[in-house]
């Protein structure tokens, strides 16, 4: 990723410590780190923005984009302060000592704020890019009225794409509105516009 997540250890410090004091709950989360997501993911849609290599995304496209990486980045941070309080508690019902409760979070945090950041930064990236790409597709329908789903077949390839490589239909046809790429984390699958006569 070519942004880690701008959170320091003082602040992850800070969330454990929030949580385990009942400072933190999913009613009151830390702005801080739903913030620090949220460059994170808007750095991804820019990025894929400059990336897609069409046409310039329209501002109601950029709005849109951005509203939903807020929207995602809270409900991310609510699922990651929720899985921690869950560690509260032994087995026996007896809150966790401090240090144990602190190495069972940074393993939440890490996976939250890392791996699975990483792997929604890249999301985001070719989410915008197929975004703006569709606009341009919606522009040039007239001309180009088909569109050919694109998979690229290797071993690395998903049973989802598998499956639609090569399907061909309608720009208009309600198959893309639940059937365009991206359609899983890491997809890349494409697109393609086609005339009439190919």
């Amino acid at each position: 990723m070519e942004q880690p997540i701008d959170y320091t250890e003082t602040q992850i410090n800070d969330l454990i410590k929030g949580i385990y004091a009942g400072e933190i709950t999913m009613q009151k989360l830390p702005v801080d780190l739903y913030l620090a997501i949220a460059k994170v993911l808007n750095k991804g849609v820019a990025k894929g923005m400059v990336d897609a290599k069409f046409g310039k995304a329209s501002k109601a496209l950029r709005t849109e984009l951005t509203e939903n990486i807020y929207i995602f980045s809270g409900g991310k941070t609510f699922q990651q302060v929720r899985e921690m309080q869950k560690y509260l508690l032994d087995a026996d019902g007896y809150i966790l000592p401090y240090n144990e409760f602190k190495k069972v979070a940074d393993v939440i945090f890490d996976k939250y704020n890392r791996t699975w950041l990483e792997t929604e930064y890249i999301t985001a990236v070719g989410q915008a890019a197929t975004a703006v790409k569709w606009e341009d597709i919606q522009k040039y329908k007239n001309v180009f009225p088909y569109l050919r789903y694109n998979a690229v077949m290797d071993a690395h390839t998903s049973e989802i794409c598998k499956v639609l490589n090569r399907t061909t239909l309608k720009v208009d046809d309600s198959f893309w509105d639940t059937h365009s790429p991206l359609q899983h984390f890491r997809c890349r699958c494409v697109l393609e516009q086609l005339e009439e006569a190919e």
